[in-house]
């Protein structure tokens, strides 16, 4: 578990080490745009790869990686078994393993490694290859993900279909081609090829690699001899991964198939289970795909003591899904133990619905945690004004409890203990309030009473 982070200039907190209790550990890191929520993520999971041999690793190195605010140590109760980094902004700041040199116990379940002008498939086709790669290694997996998409409210079966790029006849044309190296060469480097992944193939120096090329040919001549159809449809279920039609089945040369973007993701259907309704999740929300897919994610790659970082999860996200986000992460994993997940966020529907038990809020501003148990369930308006510091206009929880203590305080003509913490949190609001606001001249009228009555 990680405790917290040193760095020269402040101490982050993310949990208590005297306080181990059984399950998940939960932190939300809070603060403004360009505190560093995401910084501090990315210098976490650097120093937990660092201390697992993984120090050049990565496609390029971020500009702040060598921010000396940022250079420290990290404390903490064992390291964790696996790391996992979840973002569906393209703006993430998670270390980005080189392509094709993936890291053992490190998953980068982003956006900024897709080379694609459709984020959206792109970022579906990601996570599918990860529970079909996955599930393909440990058959035990699909059983997770059954579970985690039945939390969701669909069934515990998920439909893929993929189609051949290549097509068969330009396929047949390389197998019958006195050059079929050449052939294939010459088909990757055309500008009109956009789903197979040429850096698969090619080296840093531009060269071809000449094996993959005929593994490549080997796996189509075995494709040929089943199908002459470009598209593949499967079902991942309790069961595994298989093939509707029952072609083949679907091993290593489907992954590798998978891995050059010669089998291309067209499209992943699920099941409402409320209604035994298939739909296409390409015809969902924006905000349900992100959701479901983030989800499936997770459970592709998660295992007992994993350290999940989740930066903004809110983004394309309604409030009700805002809402229900932190629920559904809580439950759907809940039979994990020692993990530990740490939300970077701007939502107050988030730090609303945290969990009671095991979970912290820390703010960049200060670096200490406090107990979600006060914040729970709390309006919208109270979650910008206490912990956000940032309640925009009009702020009906401020101008309730304004309200109410000015009454009582003009009525009593003293402040007690409950109005001197009200009107500290009114005080130190003023700053984020506009001077056109009524709030804003009720927390002057409270600072005369409480120059006459504190």
């Amino acid at each position: 578990m990680i405790i917290e982070r040193v760095t020269q200039d402040k101490v982050y907190r993310f949990m208590d080490e005297n306080e181990f209790a059984e399950g998940n550990v939960y932190t939300a890191i809070i603060g403004k745009n360009g505190s560093g929520k995401s910084r501090l993520l990315n210098s976490v999971i650097q120093d937990l790869l660092n201390l697992r041999g993984y120090p050049s690793s990565f496609d390029r190195e971020l500009p702040f990686s060598r921010n000396k605010s940022f250079s420290g140590r990290l404390e903490c109760r064992g390291i964790p078994r696996k790391i996992i980094a979840v973002s569906t902004s393209p703006f993430d700041k998670f270390p980005l393993p080189k392509r094709h040199e993936p890291i053992g116990n490190y998953s980068y379940l982003g956006l900024r490694d897709l080379l694609s002008n459709n984020l959206g498939l792109a970022y579906m086709s990601k996570i599918i290859n990860s529970l079909i790669t996955t599930i393909l290694h440990d058959p035990s997996r699909a059983a997770v993900v059954g579970h985690v998409l039945q939390y969701l409210g669909y069934s515990d079966e998920v439909w893929a279909r993929f189609q051949l790029s290549p097509t068969i006849g330009r396929i047949e044309t390389f197998l019958r081609s006195d050059d079929p190296v050449g052939q294939f060469t010459k088909f990757l480097s055309s500008p009109s090829i956009r789903n197979v992944d040429r850096s698969f193939y090619f080296d840093d120096y531009g060269q071809i690699d000449e094996n993959k090329v005929h593994e490549t040919f080997r796996i189509f001549d075995k494709i040929m001899a089943y199908t002459s159809k470009p598209r593949f449809d499967l079902v991942i279920n309790k069961g595994g991964v298989h093939l509707l039609g029952g072609m083949y089945e679907i091993n290593e040369d489907f992954l590798f198939l998978i891995q050059s973007g010669i089998a291309k993701l067209r499209d992943v259907t699920l099941e409402k289970r409320e209604f035994r309704q298939r739909v296409k999740i390409s015809d969902a929300s924006s905000g349900e795909q992100s959701v479901v897919m983030a989800m499936l994610g997770i459970a592709s790659q998660i295992e007992d003591q994993t350290l999940i970082c989740i930066d903004e999860p809110e983004v394309c996200l309604h409030p009700e899904w805002q809402e229900k986000y932190i629920d559904l992460l809580v439950t759907a994993f809940s039979n994990y133990i020692g993990c530990q997940f740490i939300i970077a966020t701007h939502s107050p529907q988030i730090v609303s619905n945290l969990p009671e038990r095991n979970c912290n809020i820390m703010s960049m501003e200060t670096g200490n945690f406090e107990r979600s148990t006060e914040y729970q369930h709390r309006s919208a308006d109270y979650q910008l004004a206490a912990i956000f510091k940032a309640p925009g206009h009009r702020n009906e929880y401020l101008n309730r409890i304004a309200l109410n203590t000015f009454v009582k305080v003009g009525k009593n003509k003293f402040f007690d203990r409950e109005d001197i913490d009200t009107f500290q949190l009114l005080n130190d609001s003023i700053d984020n309030i506009r001077a056109n606001d009524p709030l804003y001249n009720l927390i002057i009228a409270l600072k005369e009473m409480y120059n006459r009555y504190g």
